[in-house]
């Protein structure tokens, strides 16, 4: 009969409790994947980008846009005022990292506007090299690797 002694059990046993320690208190982590989608978010307004290509360029003046654009500071895309990007925050709730827009008006260019002829203009969105990123920083955060 052949017999397999294992030792060194109680190593692993206590690492995989550490690990296990880690996933019942989630902020430390979930606070770092928020601003890294935080991060993402605002990159998308310096590149005018949506996750299906760059944004629809402003095509029509109404007397109402060409009055704000003269007194412009800002020539991006939804960026006259800044009011827009610099409402972006995100917060921990629970067992989620949050990423959210404080202005009423956000969910106008997320979504396109029929109404108000606005064009959709998504900015709420991560890309894969910032989702690879917040896997990363979770399996760090957990495994400490």
């Amino acid at each position: 009969m052949a017999t397999v002694k294992f030792s060194g059990l109680d190593n692993a046993r206590t690492y995989f409790k550490k690990m296990q320690e880690k996933t019942r208190n989630p902020k430390t982590y979930l606070d770092k994947i928020g601003a890294i989608g935080f991060k993402n978010v605002i990159k998308h307004f310096r590149e005018e980008m949506g996750p299906d290509g760059r944004w629809e360029p402003i095509i029509q003046d109404t007397g109402r846009t060409k009055r704000a654009r003269k007194s412009k500071k800002n020539p991006k895309i939804l960026q006259d005022t800044g009011l827009l990007r610099a409402s972006t925050r995100w917060k921990v709730d629970g067992n989620d990292a949050i990423v959210y827009n404080r202005t009423k008006y956000a969910d106008y260019h997320e979504q396109q506007h029929k109404k108000y002829s606005l064009p959709k203009r998504s900015f709420m969105w991560m890309d894969r090299a910032a989702i690879i990123h917040a896997a990363k920083t979770i399996m760090k955060s957990i495994v400490g690797k």
